[in-house]
C-alpha cells in the first residue's frame, strides 16, 4: 500500500506502529513547523503529523482563509485511525505511567506544551537545560497538546464535598464513592462521555454542598473539645471510629437532628478536654528538660500530651504541667522582638537557613529568631542578639508586587524569553538576595 518499503519514505501507518511501540530515540513536537520529529536508529529523523500538528495546520488555513485543504494519501494510514481525530488510546489516562514524562524547565513549561516525552524517566532525554518531570498528564500519544483536565465526580470542591465511605454500584462493581472519584481522575478526562455519565449516575448521591454551619460530633453551643479520632463505638449497624463518625456528619447543619442525636450518644467516648502544657502562653519548644530520666525538649513533652490523649483534670496532666510550666511556658509580650525589625518599625526579609555563632554554639537565624520571641522588642536580650545576627539573617528584600500589594502567583509572564509565573519571578528575587 501507497510507498511501502521505498527509502527515504514512511507511509503512515508505519510511523504509527514506531510510536504505538515506542521504537524510537526521541520525539517533540516542534513549533516552528507545527510537525512531530522522531528520531530512530540514532540518525533517521522522521518528521511526521499528529493530532496537535494537524489541527495547527487546519488552524493556520482556517485564519489564512484558505478554500480547502487535503490529506495525502488515505490509503498510507492504519486501519480504522483518523489522525485528524482526538487518539482514543490518550495515556495519560489509561496507558503506562511512563508515557506521562515529560522535558521542560520546570512543571508549568512542561503542561503549557508536552512537547517532548522522557519514558525513561531521566534527564538526559531532555534538552540542555530542561529536566524530566513524571505525571504530568500530557500524552505521548498526543504530543504537543496540553493535559486534559481531569474528571471529578464532584467536581467543584470550593462548594462541594463527597461522601468518600459511602458504599455505590459503579462498572458493575460495589466501592465507595471516594475509590469512585479516584478512579475517574485516573481514567476520564474532563469533559468526555464517561465522566458525564458518571457524574450524572452518583453525583446526588456521592457529593453535598456544605452546610452554612456543618455539624462537628465535639462542638456544642457552650462547648469544643477535641476528638477521640481512633476510639472505637458502635454506631447501628457497625463499629468504626470517633473519626469516621465525625466525618459522616461533615454534610450535616450542626443543629440538624442526626448531629444532635450522634452528640448525645457519643459525646462521652468521642470527645475530652485536651491536657496543653502552657494554656493560653506561648511554649518554648526548643527548651530542654528532663522526663522520667530522657532528655526531652519543651515541644515534645507537649506533642506527648496530644499523643496520649491526656485530659485537663487528670492526676498526669496535673502533675506533668505543674512540673514543666515554669522551664517551657511564656506569657506573650506585647510587643515581640523580631530579629530582622529595625528600631523604627521597618522590617527586612528573615534569611532563615543562614548561621551565627551564641553563646559558643551555632544555630540557623530561624532558630535565632524562634528563641527570642518570648521577648519584648525593648529588652536587652533582643537588642544584644539583634546586634549581632541581623547583619547575617536579615536583608531589605526585593519584592516585585511592593508593600500593599497583592502578587498574582499564577499568571504566566515572559521571563527572559521563557515563561514563567510571577510566582517564579518573586521567589527568585529571593533565592538571589536581591536587595531593594
Amino acid at each position: 500500500s501507497g510507498c511501502e518499503g521505498t527509502d527515504g519514505f514512511l507511509p503512515y501507518f508505519e510511523i504509527a506502529d514506531i510510536v504505538t511501540n515506542r521504537q524510537y530515540d526521541t520525539v517533540r513536537f516542534d513549533d516552528d513547523s507545527a510537525s512531530m520529529v522522531m528520531i530512530t536508529d540514532g540518525n533517521r529523523l522522521i518528521s511526521y503529523d499528529n493530532t496537535v500538528s494537524f489541527n495547527r495546520k487546519l488552524q493556520y488555513a482556517e485564519e489564512m482563509c484558505f478554500m480547502g485543504g487535503m490529506l495525502w494519501a488515505i490509503d498510507m494510514l492504519k486501519d480504522g485511525s483518523n489522525p485528524l481525530s482526538s487518539n482514543n488510546g490518550n495515556s495519560a489516562a489509561t496507558g503506562d505511567p511512563s508515557d506521562q514524562s515529560f522535558c521542560g524547565s520546570d512543571y508549568q513549561d512542561v503542561i503549557t506544551g508536552c512537547k517532548q516525552p522522557c519514558p525513561s524517566g531521566d534527564s538526559s532525554q531532555c534538552p540542555p537545560g530542561q529536566f524530566c518531570f513524571a505525571n504530568s498528564g500530557c500524552s505521548i500519544d498526543n504530543i504537543g497538546a496540553p493535559p486534559p483536565s481531569k474528571c471529578r465526580l464532584c467536581p467543584d470542591s470550593s462548594t462541594q464535598g463527597i461522601r468518600d465511605w459511602l458504599e455505590v454500584s459503579f462498572g458493575g462493581e460495589t466501592m465507595t464513592c471516594g475509590d469512585v472519584d479516584m478512579t475517574v481522575i485516573s481514567e476520564f478526562a474532563k469533559g468526555t462521555e464517561q465522566c458525564d455519565a458518571a457524574k450524572q449516575s452518583l453525583g446526588d448521591t456521592c457529593c453535598y454542598n456544605y452546610p452554612d454551619n456543618p455539624c462537628m460530633l465535639c462542638r456544642s453551643e457552650t462547648e469544643f473539645l477535641d476528638l477521640r479520632a481512633l476510639e472505637e463505638i458502635d454506631v447501628d449497624p457497625e463499629s468504626m471510629t470517633c473519626f469516621d463518625l465525625s466525618k459522616r456528619l461533615g454534610p450535616e447543619e450542626n443543629d440538624s437532628q442526626m448531629c444532635t442525636s450522634a452528640q448525645k450518644e457519643h459525646w462521652d467516648s468521642c470527645c475530652y478536654d485536651q491536657c496543653t502544657l502552657c494554656e493560653g502562653k506561648g511554649i518554648k519548644w526548643w527548651n530542654e528538660v528532663e522526663y522520667e530520666g530522657e532528655p526531652l525538649n519543651c515541644g515534645e513533652v507537649d506533642a506527648m500530651l496530644y499523643a496520649d490523649e491526656t485530659e485537663v483534670g487528670t492526676e498526669n496532666c496535673t502533675e506533668i504541667v505543674s512540673s514543666f510550666n515554669r522551664d517551657c511556658c511564656y506569657d506573650y509580650p506585647t510587643t515581640p522582638c523580631d530579629v530582622c525589625t529595625k528600631e523604627n518599625g521597618e522590617r527586612h526579609t528573615l534569611m532563615p537557613n543562614e548561621e551565627v555563632d551564641y553563646e559558643e554554639s551555632t544555630f540557623t537565624c530561624a532558630e535565632v529568631n524562634n528563641f527570642l520571641s518570648p521577648f519584648e522588642s525593648s529588652s536587652d536580650q533582643c537588642e544584644e542578639v539583634k546586634d549581632l545576627a541581623f547583619d547575617t539573617c536579615c536583608f531589605d528584600r526585593c519584592s516585585l508586587c511592593g508593600e500593599g500589594a497583592r502578587l498574582d502567583a499564577e499568571l504566566l509572564v515572559d521571563v527572559d524569553g521563557e515563561e514563567g509565573t510571577c510566582a517564579d519571578i518573586e521567589s527568585g528575587l529571593f533565592q538571589e538576595r536581591t536587595i531593594d
